[in-house]
């Protein structure tokens, strides 16, 4: 009984122990916040110089990665590699988390938990595509094994690998995504996109806007196809999903918005926002030599591109621009309410559909849903699916409409 005793007490001791010692490394302070406690807000006496190190670095990394062909080009004489004190690492470390801090966009998004969010129906369609989105191995949004670079920049700038990451260049090996530098962590100024589409005529009378394209790409299949099932060449329901989910993933894409905990702790957060915009294209599609996507004639413009708020306000509002949408921008004065076919398609979303699309000779309208996938509960007091607000387009036809009306 009494050996017996013992060997327990023994067990429960070094059990003891051990969870003592994992509780106090856990909690000890590291030697990068030693040092950056000691040394990093000591004034950094010639900054220029400093930094003018940091960049050296990344240039002598990136050279001695770089694979040069030699029978193409000369093989250039290797970068020399500055040398940084403990003291300067901790310098630039805490200048660059002083640049980025973490804050909190609880007051920012404080209107979310104020008022109570209409439940939104999911379809099954609906879940495919927020799987699908949530999954790194299938290029979704979710922070995954390799995250967006900027992303994993800031990361890595919080965390107790802060002078591993100052001292990466920023350039990975061949087909591995790159290693993030300090050079990840800004962003270009984004300049503000007009819409380019214009148009006098009238939308014309409605029609119908074709669900499916044949498969054979070749333009005699396609020219044949047009003028039994789309005589007023419209685009079709497979080139609008493809145009939405392009902006969908554009404007909600973590990489440029940061790296988030939680809504307590994010870095260089950046707004959501569209950069970028295209026409409609109608042609038969042809696959040229070192291109994926397909190139078409163009036919078909966006005229507006709108968000539409859902949360924000006491009831659903629109927010005019005459640029692309732009979450920091967004003037709070200038909205409207919803006309009639955003209505009667918001309430479409709600009951799980993701995309609704209305045709007429001259003009397409549609209204895309922004729903909450489990990236944006990092930041958002909002369940899974819930519905955020919605894009709100209208297209034009390009060149004057010549074809008559189906009879």
């Amino acid at each position: 009984m009494f050996r017996f005793s013992l060997r327990a007490l023994v067990c429960l001791t070094a059990v003891v122990a051990i969870g003592l010692a994992v509780f106090v490394c856990s909690n000890a302070e590291s030697e990068v916040e030693r040092d950056i406690r000691l040394y990093g807000d000591r004034p950094i006496t010639d900054r220029e110089t400093l930094f003018a190190k940091v960049e050296q670095l990344i240039d002598a990394r990136q050279s001695e990665g770089r694979w040069h062909d030699p029978e193409v080009e000369a093989v250039p004489e290797p970068v020399p590699r500055p040398t940084l004190t403990r003291v300067e690492f901790a310098q630039i470390a805490t200048h660059y988390r002083k640049a980025y801090p973490l804050v909190s966009l609880r007051e920012r998004l404080a209107y979310e938990r104020a008022r109570k969010h209409r439940h939104a129906k999911l379809l099954d369609s609906t879940l495919e595509r927020m799987n699908v989105a949530e999954d790194p191995t299938h290029g979704g949004m979710t922070k995954g094994e390799w995250p967006q670079i900027r992303t994993h920049a800031l990361q890595q700038l919080h965390s107790r690998w802060v002078f591993h990451f100052i001292r990466q260049e920023g350039a990975g090996v061949a087909r591995l995504p790159p290693d993030p530098s300090v050079r990840d962590l800004e962003v270009e100024p984004w300049p503000e996109i007009m819409f380019e589409a214009t148009t006098h005529q009238p939308p014309g009378e409605p029609v119908d806007v074709p669900d499916t394209e044949p498969n054979d790409p070749s333009a005699r299949v396609f020219e044949r196809w047009t003028e039994a099932k789309n005589p007023m060449r419209v685009p079709s329901r497979p080139r609008l999903e493809s145009y939405f989910q392009s902006n969908l993933l554009e404007f909600t894409q973590s990489g440029r918005n940061g790296f988030a905990k939680d809504v307590d702790h994010v870095a260089g957060f950046l707004p959501h926002r569209l950069m970028t915009q295209s026409n409609i294209r109608m042609g038969a599609p042809r696959f040229p030599r070192g291109l994926e996507t397909p190139v078409f004639a163009s036919d078909w413009g966006v005229k507006t591109l709108q968000l539409v708020s859902l949360l924000k306000h006491d009831r659903p509002k629109v927010y005019v621009s005459k640029t692309l949408p732009n979450m920091e921008s967004l003037p709070e004065a200038n909205v409207r309410d919803l006309d009639g076919f955003e209505s009667r398609a918001l309430e479409r979303l709600y009951n799980g559909e993701d995309l609704c699309i209305e045709g007429r000779q001259n003009q397409v309208r549609m209204l895309g849903s922004l729903r909450a996938i489990e990236q944006c509960r990092d930041c958002h007091f909002v369940k899974r699916g819930q519905l955020l607000g919605a894009f709100s387009y209208e297209f034009a036809r390009l060149a004057p409409n010549s074809f008559s009306s189906p009879e």
